[in-house]
């Protein structure tokens, strides 16, 4: 069940999911992503002391299709993990950190990238998989068509195939009583088109579905034709407002806030993964004043506006190599607080699995408490103000190339 606590007049909305036995979860929300079933790089008893943990993970098919894939008890993914109930689990169709192979996708089936190679994928396969694993939540099998393509022919059979797949999921949701303990997402597909996305939205909205998800495989494209706000904006009213509303391929500040402001509720949470990736670090300023007494969260800061800030620093560049400073300044992150600059540079230059694990640490430590500062500006009021002092202090909104 979703609820809208608060909203604005730009379409901004502070909300709650309720699930399972008295489980609820704040919006806007970054699910913590966890691919086959952990963080990337970290040991479960590591991320546990990370703060601002939500009790919520994403799964992807592609990780979970051949291995477990059905071969479960009955008692489904929680019992399997030993996950602390209640726990919100959602499962998508692709992995949101990787491109999907589009290109491969049929009328009757969608193409994933497993840890074996391609495999496609029908409703029967994909049902069959979600009734094994029992997640909260599932994104319905879908066409996502790239968010690069001009071809007018693609995205509409992509919007066509995506509706026909829903389709024949809810049809076999009737007949299945374990299958309609999970909530079934409905996505929302079309590229960077804007017809295209509203009739898919308007579409899926006619469907008796639990949610939506604004499937983008590469949010960052839209952004550079500079058309999220126009795309996501189209999709927002088109869809239901008491329906909670996720969203894949969005990840860096800028999009997040694009994304808030055209009324998305949860985000996939791939991006410390794909930074760390690069061999970054996280390092945009947190703390921002959000009313004239009181600043909230975070680390560093001070009144007015703050001297610019990159993104996130590329740690194997030779500058860093004699830096004893912690990555971010006040970080409160076991990186930060027991390592250097440096010796994250040397870990990264001698190819030490160690320099994932730390860099991983820090990266969802802060991007979590960027969205624990997003949900307490709202509560607060005062968006507005810390949006403006974010922005003022961060104009470079690109990771460093690896």
């Amino acid at each position: 069940q979703f609820a809208v606590e608060a909203s604005t007049q730009g379409g901004i909305r502070l909300g709650k999911i309720a699930f399972g036995a008295g489980g609820s979860l704040d919006t806007p929300l970054c699910l913590l992503y966890a691919r086959s079933g952990a963080v990337p790089h970290l040991a479960k008893d590591v991320a546990k002391d990370i703060p601002n943990l939500p009790r919520s993970s994403l799964f992807c098919l592609p990780a979970m299709y051949e291995e477990p894939g059905t071969n479960f008890a009955s008692d489904g993914i929680h019992k399997f993990l030993k996950l602390q109930e209640p726990h919100f689990s959602y499962l998508s169709v692709q992995d949101p950190a990787k491109p999907p192979p589009h290109q491969f996708n049929r009328e009757a089936a969608t193409c994933i990238l497993t840890y074996g190679g391609f495999q496609k994928v029908s409703v029967s396969d994909h049902l069959k998989v979600v009734e094994a694993l029992r997640p909260t939540a599932f994104e319905c099998l879908c066409d996502a068509a790239p968010s690069n393509s001009n071809s007018t022919k693609r995205i509409a059979k992509s919007v066509n195939r995506t509706l026909s797949f829903l389709d024949q999921t809810l049809e076999a949701m009737k007949e299945n009583v374990v299958l309609r303990s999970s909530a079934v997402l409905g996505a929302v597909v079309g590229g960077c088109d804007v017809a295209s996305r509203t009739l898919s939205a308007a579409e899926t909205a006619k469907r008796p579905v639990d949610g939506f998800v604004l499937e983008l495989s590469d949010g960052a494209e839209c952004g550079v034709k500079g058309a999220l706000s126009e795309v996501l904006g189209s999709c927002a009213a088109a869809l239901p407002s008491d329906k909670p509303r996720f969203i894949h391929g969005v990840g860096s500040p800028a999009e997040v806030l694009t994304a808030v402001e055209c009324g998305v509720d949860v985000f996939d949470g791939c991006y410390p993964y794909t930074v760390t990736g690069s061999g970054c670090a996280l390092t945009f300023p947190l703390q921002q004043l959000l009313s004239t007494d009181e600043p909230v969260g975070g680390q560093g800061g001070k009144r007015g506006k703050s001297q610019e800030q990159p993104l996130a620093m590329q740690l194997s560049e030779e500058r860093f190599a004699d830096d004893l400073d912690p990555l971010v300044a006040g970080c409160v992150c076991y990186t930060c607080q027991n390592h250097s600059r440096a010796y994250l540079h040397h870990l990264l230059d001698t190819k030490e699995m160690l320099a994932e694990v730390l860099l991983m640490i820090h990266n969802l430590t802060h991007y979590l408490q960027f969205f624990a500062n997003l949900r307490e500006s709202l509560k607060r009021g005062v968006y507005e103000q810390w949006k403006l002092s974010l922005c003022q202090s961060n104009h470079n909104y690109s990771v460093p190339a690896q």
